[in-house]
């Protein structure tokens, strides 16, 4: 087994272990878990392809150019930012450190009904990758679409959404962030949306969780280097499944 992935494996079950609790070492909710909530939509960025810190939007053949500015768009504090297409969220938790390490609650349902999303667990995966990995761009179809919730527990990753709502203005629209164990940052990706990333780092760790149970029969996708965006990458390596999807321009969404 390679040393990364070793390495990985290991941290995942101490991160996973302390992100799953909600509470802290004396049973009580972690002060400062009901935030101020932040409906402010997040600013709209270019970022150099080598640095990915802020998120950036663009659509099927060409980016936007409406910011130049570099400063990241999702803070700390406040801890919610609602991206530039309809439904897709950014938590940034709150962090506790000492000298035992880190402890931050991902998940606190009330908060996230506040902001509209009703998330009912159904199943909750994890991958490693490695550097260079794509993986995407993935969804499940009617009548067993999903909305997942996406963050990075080791390593770093450029995670990547597409709009395939046909009713939405931004149909055909991407949108990019960098998750990573260091920013701690929480994505929601809703139904109707095509999810993906690349690993920035060897033994890199998704982890998801989703509102319905996959389905083999439902689980599709549109190929990675078909909408518009340019992958900072240049070999990457793709399983022969995503390599065949098929591109956006011929795929009827079924998604309205």
């Amino acid at each position: 087994m390679s040393s990364w992935l070793a390495a990985a494996k290991i941290a995942a079950r101490s991160r996973c272990f302390a992100l799953a609790c909600p509470r802290d070492t004396a049973g009580h909710e972690s002060p400062g878990s009901k935030h101020q909530l932040d409906t402010k939509f997040a600013r709209v960025d270019h970022v150099d392809a080598e640095s990915y810190h802020s998120e950036r939007l663009g659509t099927h053949g060409k980016e936007d150019g409406t910011s130049t500015d570099h400063q990241p768009s999702v803070p700390v504090s406040p801890p919610w930012q609602h991206a530039p297409l309809n439904g897709v969220l950014v938590f940034s938790p709150r962090l506790v450190s000492d000298k035992r390490g880190i402890f931050a609650k991902t998940f606190h349902s009330e908060s996230f009904a506040q902001q509209g999303v009703r998330f009912a667990l159904r199943e909750e995966f994890y991958s490693i990758s490695a550097k260079n990995v794509i993986r995407g761009m993935h969804f499940q179809s009617p009548p067993h679409d999903l909305g997942k919730l996406v963050m990075c527990l080791q390593g770093r990753l450029l995670d990547v959404v597409v709009d395939l709502r046909r009713s939405q203005p931004t149909f055909g629209r991407w949108w990019s962030i960098e998750l990573s164990a260091d920013n701690s940052r929480v994505l929601f990706v809703p139904s109707g949306l095509a999810h993906g990333f690349l690993s920035l780092a060897d033994g890199s760790m998704t982890h998801y969780k989703t509102t319905a149970v996959h389905s083999p029969a439902h689980d599709q996708g549109i190929r990675w280097d078909s909408f518009g965006f340019t992958w900072p990458v240049s070999s990457p390596v793709l399983s022969e499944r995503d390599m065949n999807l098929p591109r956006l321009d011929d795929f009827k969404s079924p998604f309205t």
